[in-house]
Order: C-alpha cells, then structure tokens, then sequence
C-alpha cells in the first residue's frame, strides 16, 4: 500500500473537485517557518494571493528584511506572526494591526516607533507581545498595556 504525498493531494485533487478543494481549505491550518528559505517581500504578495492563505495561523519570517507588509492582511486567520528584525516600520505595524485574530505578536527590532506602538496598542485581543528594540521610547509605551501580555 503506499500513500500520496501532500504536496500531490492539495495541488491535484483540489483541481479535480470544487467539494474537495472547499473541503480542504476548510480544514487545514497551517504552521509555515521560513527560517531556512529564502523569503522576501515579493514572496509575501504572491503567499498572500494563495487560495490557502486563510489556512494559515502561525507565520515565522523573522530575519527575511520584509518592508512591505501592506499584504499581510490578507492572512485573515492569523493567530501568530513572528517578523522579528524584518525593519517594517511604523506602516508595518499600522498592516499588522488590522490583524483581528492574531494572538501571539514577536514585532522586536522593527523600527516601529512610537506611533507604531499606538498601533500595536490598539491589539486588544493580544495576548503575547515582544516589542522590544523598537525605539518607542517613553511616548510610545503609554500606548502598551504591559499587563494583558504574557512576560
């Protein structure tokens, strides 16, 4: 007996069946690391025009020097998004703030300023938060409640 990889599965029977493909999409949450890929902001657009960019829910491109990030709401299920040191700015973090799902935020090192955290503060439904390294100074962490975050 012997079993079709997934990668098979997802491309082709999605293909087949207009049942199958709602199925799917319907089903899977996907955990993507682009930790060892190479991964940039065009690679973003085109991940954000996937059939299956509602699956996922958790999302690593820390280290991949994104700048553009007005895709990322695309990604409407997202819980968790890492983009450590990624240099998204203030606009980034204004993107990620419309984020409605997402939980889990590792933003450190991103040059998001002070009026990026009053983005970011706005994420009430947060429960994790690394803002770290992101020159917000005084102004910008009246604007975070360090109390509704895990430490």
């Amino acid at each position: 007996m012997s079993f079709l990889d997934s990668h098979i599965i997802i491309s082709k029977c999605s293909l087949i069946s207009k049942e199958w493909n709602e199925l799917i999409i319907d089903m899977i949450k996907l955990s993507i690391d682009f930790n060892k890929i190479q991964f940039n902001d065009q690679k973003l657009h085109l991940m954000s025009k996937s059939k299956f960019k509602n699956c996922v829910v958790d999302l690593k491109i820390d280290y991949k020097n994104i700048t553009e990030l007005t895709n990322i709401t695309q990604f409407e299920q997202l819980k968790s998004l890492d983009i450590t040191s990624s240099e998204i700015g203030t606009a980034g973090a204004r993107f990620i703030s419309q984020l409605k799902h997402l939980t889990k935020l590792d933003i450190d090192f991103n040059n998001i300023g002070a009026e990026g955290a009053v983005f970011i503060g706005k994420m009430d439904q947060l429960t994790y938060l690394d803002i770290s390294g992101n020159n917000i100074r005084g102004e910008g962490v009246r604007y975070i409640s360090v109390s509704r975050f895990a430490l």
